[in-house]
Parts: structure tokens; sequence; C-alpha cells
């Protein structure tokens, strides 16, 4: 199954009830409509009162992700305006350990994807959908600390082939 923008919204919900569904790719849309408009760091002033509580608790996308059991790759842009990309990252927090769960963000983008990701797509439906032997990237973990002044980073899951790293 393939979702986009409000498309992969529903297909969230679709992913936690249809366990036949052999794998999925989720492009941009991962809930959190209730918080449109709404900086997730500067909340002062938003309040929930009941009938936005209860579209969160069993409508918005991200609270069905718990539920989704299958492979998926979710690939969005960095800079959409419509499709918060640091909700995004906390919808895929919710995926349970051990589902197969492969990202591909494209930095600096609004609307669009880049071309690796349509590369990511292609091999991850052979790979899961078509049952071939191919290989889709893994993904990394990034961690930031500070000393003073300086910002360290690190990466896992990097093989040793990698010639570069930027960050946005």
């Amino acid at each position: 199954a393939i979702g986009y923008k409000h498309g992969a919204n529903v297909l969230w919900q679709l992913l936690s009830t249809e366990k036949d569904l052999k794998c999925a790719v989720l492009l941009h849309g991962a809930g959190w409509n209730t918080y449109n408009g709404v900086n997730k760091w500067e909340n002062e002033g938003f309040t929930f009162d009941d009938k936005k509580r209860g579209f969160l608790s069993c409508l918005d996308a991200h609270a069905y992700a718990q539920y989704v059991e299958c492979p998926i790759l979710f690939m969005a842009s960095t800079n959409s305006r419509k499709f918060d990309f640091d909700r995004c990252c906390d919808t895929l927090k919710r995926v349970k350990e051990g589902t197969t769960k492969i990202y591909n963000f494209a930095p600096s983008y609004d609307r669009g994807l880049d071309c690796a990701c349509s590369l990511d797509e292609e091999l991850f439906l052979s790979k899961f959908l078509k049952e071939k032997n191919v290989p889709v990237h893994q993904n990394v973990e990034l961690t930031v600390s500070k000393k003073g002044n300086t910002l360290y980073f690190s990466l896992e899951g990097v093989d040793d082939g990698v010639k570069s790293v930027r960050v946005y």
C-alpha cells in the first residue's frame, strides 16, 4: 500500500487494522493534524478542549503507529509547511520495536522529495512486496552532545564506506 500526504494519514489507520498488507510506503503524512499551525516547542495559549482531545485520541494517524506490524518506508521533506518534520519523527518513534521501519528525509525540500527517495521506494517495494533479495538502506542513529560551546555529532549504523556526512 502507498499513501501520499493526507492519504498517508489514512494509511496509518489502515495499517493498524489490516494485517494482510505485506508492506507500506508513506509519504509526508504522519498525523498531528490537531496541532496544525501550533509550534511544537511553543504551545503557549494552546489548550485542549474535549473535542480536540477526542479527535487526537481516536482519529489522528499518529495514534495508530503503535499497532503497525508490516514493514514501512516513511519519506518526507524537512521543510514542509503542511507536514511537520519533527512531528513525523514523533510518529515514527511510536512504531513498536522490532517492526521494520525505514525512513528517508529530503533536506531543504518543501512539497516534494529528492531522487534518493524514489530509489528507496523502488528497492523497498522490491524487497518487501516482490520478495526479491535487494539491499535497502538502514537507518542511522545520530547522537548530539555539547561540551562548552562545541557540538559533537556521533553516527551509529554507518558502514566504513561513507565518504562524507552533512548536517543541515
